[in-house]
Formats: structure tokens, sequence, C-alpha cells
């Protein structure tokens, strides 16, 4: 995964954990978000650039695994 400008996270509410997987667009994290939500959660949708930290944990991770670790 390369790290782009600008891309999206959901942030769940009480779950800063789950909020790893990076979108292209706001409207694609909110379309993954919709589907997802659970009865009394909720979520915003955040931008990041190209420093982002969730990302680049995630592909710290990626490279400690080897090639058969995806995302």
């Amino acid at each position: 995964m390369d790290r782009q400008p600008a891309h999206y996270h959901i942030h769940w509410s009480g779950k800063a954990g789950l909020d790893w997987e990076c979108f292209d667009t706001s409207v694609d994290a909110e379309a993954s978000a919709s589907k997802l939500i659970r009865p009394d959660e909720t979520y915003t949708i955040e931008e990041y650039g190209p420093d982002c930290t969730r990302c680049t944990g995630v592909l710290k991770a990626k490279s400690a695994h080897g090639p058969f670790f995806s995302l």
C-alpha cells in the first residue's frame, strides 16, 4: 500500500483500534461504514495525509509478517 497525499479512515466511537483500513475517498469510507455500523455505534470519517500514523503502523506490521500477510 503506497501512502497517498489524502485518504480517509473511519473512526468508530470508543474503538480506536478498529480504524486501520484506508479509503481513497470519503464516499468510499462512508459506504463501508454504513454497512458495518451496529446499533448505538457512531463514527466519523477523517481525512489523513502521507504522514498518517495509522497507515505507517499497518505497513510496519505487513513488512514484519512477509508477503503472505495482506490487508
